[in-house]
């Protein structure tokens, strides 16, 4: 996430280390209670005016307003419009997808200051949001400015795992539709691996849809079968008992790569499909068609 030092996040490891240390757990707490407060306009207040303070250290980080009137007031909307709408619509509305705050009726006044907390419907959350900033303002210190600008966002970071993302489909898709987009998503080289991907998305339907496997296993592209113990790219399993094996092709199968699978799933496995583009050999698809039903009762090749 931008603006967080790479000390502070540790994506790889899932660990984050806040900048805030315990000294400061009333911060750390405020910052929270700003970020969840029920008034989401509230959301938007301290990213927002920590950030312009982080930017420009002459700034009031409490102005909301220009006719604040005070050193360091500036407008604050205008920043906001520019910067933090788009920012929150490009991390899925993590801030609650407002696209106006700043003219909503919570922020409608010179500054984020005591004057104006009549005027508040939440009083409470509003008195937080004074603490951080009046916190920020008082010591005017810029590493510490950045300091809490970074809790904030990897407060913001927090709740990104409890975001729910709501991706839009149409009701209803054609076959031809379908075939267009599998086609173009397969098309971009991926050693394999988005070829997999849809068939394992084929086989899972299936599962769903008529109950005969309740298990579809694959591993990654790159991991060889033997290691990984599923004997095939993906595993249909019954009940915990392995009752389909699927070999994914989107080159020319030959008829030595199906005899060493048939060996393996004659040896262990029930059934044995294998999926390869239509462009094969002639004489490799009748060699394997003939071979897999010499050796599995089961066993289909679709060419």
């Amino acid at each position: 996430m931008r603006g967080v030092p790479e000390e502070t996040l540790e994506i790889e490891s899932g660990k984050l280390v806040p900048p805030l240390g315990d000294e400061h757990r009333h911060l750390k707490d405020l910052i929270i209670a700003s970020l969840t407060s029920k008034i989401k306009t509230y959301h938007y207040v301290l990213p927002m005016q920590l950030l312009s303070k982080s930017v420009n250290p002459k700034l009031d980080c409490r102005s909301l307003q220009t006719a604040y009137n005070k050193p360091g007031a500036f407008d604050a909307r205008t920043v906001a419009h520019e910067v933090m709408i788009p920012f929150d619509q490009a991390n899925h509305r993590v801030l609650g997808g407002s696209v106006e705050p700043y003219v909503n009726n919570p922020l409608r006044y010179p500054a984020v200051i005591r004057k104006y907390r009549a005027q508040q419907k939440n009083k409470t959350d509003w008195d937080k949001l004074v603490t951080v900033l009046d916190e920020v303002e008082n010591r005017n210190d810029p590493q510490f400015t950045g300091a809490i600008f970074d809790q904030v966002l990897v407060e913001i970071y927090r709740l990104l795992e409890s975001t729910s993302v709501v991706y839009p489909i149409p009701n209803r898709v054609s076959l031809q539709q379908t075939i267009d987009v599998i086609a173009k998503f397969v098309e971009n080289k991926s050693g394999g691996d988005r070829m997999e991907a849809v068939c394992t998305a084929l086989f899972r339907t299936v599962a769903k849809e008529f109950g005969i496997f309740d298990e579809v296993r694959r591993e990654k592209v790159n991991t060889a079968d033997a290691s990984s113990g599923m004997g095939a790219d993906i595993q249909c399993r019954l009940k915990g008992r392995v009752v389909l094996l699927v070999e994914v092709k989107d080159r020319f199968l030959t008829f030595t790569q199906i005899n060493t699978k048939v060996n393996v799933a004659r040896a262990e496995y029930r059934k044995y499909y294998s999926l390869q583009s239509e462009d094969s050999h002639p004489r490799t698809r009748r060699r394997s068609k003939k071979r897999t039903r010499a050796s599995l009762p089961a066993g289909k090749i679709f060419m």
